[in-house]
């Protein structure tokens, strides 16, 4: 009966010993699963900063697989055989309506064209006219006895400069969105108008200037309500300014996009926009600026 139990004794000392070493096997995994863990964060984190949606191509440590040639063969120009064609449907409302007449002789056989046999069919054409356009503006002023020299309003027409709201707008979207000089503006709309209207590349830059002015204020309050967003995605790339090197900063959140160009990249221009004291997370590239910035 005693050597039964020293052995029992003996087996949960040998249990003992053994749960110890396994406790201790496991915290030892743990620690370096952890430690592993935050190694790649800090890999992922460098790696995010060279490898990311900026980067071109020929900086890349890798290729893409090429494709097979049998992709990179001309595909045929136009729509299959048997497809309903490229025309589009019918429009609602027709603006002019001309005839093209048929007349002489068959360009392929010289045989005269009998105009009893001549049938008709119809096909829309598109097309737009850029119209110069002069409006006379019989414009109401007051000299008040205060010294306000008040002056009549027309929503059709600016109370200043002499370029029309639908002027602006077309100088407007050559600058911005077609990358257009002032110069070269000027030289367009001058083409298309054969010269009835024609204004410099200095007042078509005082026109941009002056539109820009009007809208100084919703951008100023669009600034303002970043600080009040909960969320905001921010990246920020090289932006050339007369020569020199700007940045061009993107900030978006759910509810409106904000651009500002700063001349620098560092992290006053986040405490700029956002404060100090900013309540939200802010997504990015983890650029160091960012780093323990915001939650």
């Amino acid at each position: 009966m005693d050597k039964i139990r020293t052995n029992v004794f003996r087996e949960v000392e040998e249990l003992k010993k053994q749960l110890e070493y396994k406790t201790k096997q496991a915290d030892d995994w743990q620690n370096k699963y952890y430690e592993l863990l935050n190694e790649m964060k800090k890999t992922q984190a460098l790696l995010r900063q060279f490898l990311n949606e900026n980067t071109p191509s020929s900086k890349l440590p890798f290729k893409y697989p090429s494709k097979d040639k049998s992709e990179n063969k001309p595909k045929p120009r136009g729509k299959p055989k048997g497809s309903n064609g490229g025309n589009k449907e019918p429009p609602k409302h027709v603006d002019r309506k001309i005839k093209a007449k048929l007349e002489g002789k068959c360009l392929k056989c010289g045989k005269v064209i009998r105009r009893k046999d001549i049938e008709t069919r119809l096909r829309h054409v598109y097309d737009a006219i850029i119209q110069a356009q002069t409006i006379e503006v019989e414009e109401e002023f007051y000299p008040c006895d205060c010294g306000e020299f008040c002056i009549g309003k027309n929503p059709e027409v600016p109370q200043r400069g002499m370029i029309g709201y639908n002027l602006q707008t077309l100088f407007t979207e050559l600058k911005f969105n077609f990358s257009g000089s002032y110069a070269n503006i000027s030289k367009f709309f001058d083409n298309v108008t054969d010269g009835k209207i024609n204004f410099s590349p200095k007042a078509i830059n005082d026109c941009i200037v002056r539109i820009s002015d009007k809208l100084e204020s919703s951008y100023d309050k669009i600034e303002s309500e970043i600080k009040k967003e909960n969320y905001a995605y921010s990246d920020e790339t090289t932006w050339p300014v007369n020569g020199a090197r700007w940045y061009l900063w993107l900030l978006v959140t759910n509810n409106f996009v904000f651009i500002t160009i700063q001349n620098s990249r560092a992290r006053k221009v986040l405490i700029e926009i956002f404060g100090e004291d900013y309540h939200g997370g802010v997504i990015s590239d983890c650029y160091r600026v960012y780093d323990n910035f915001a939650r």
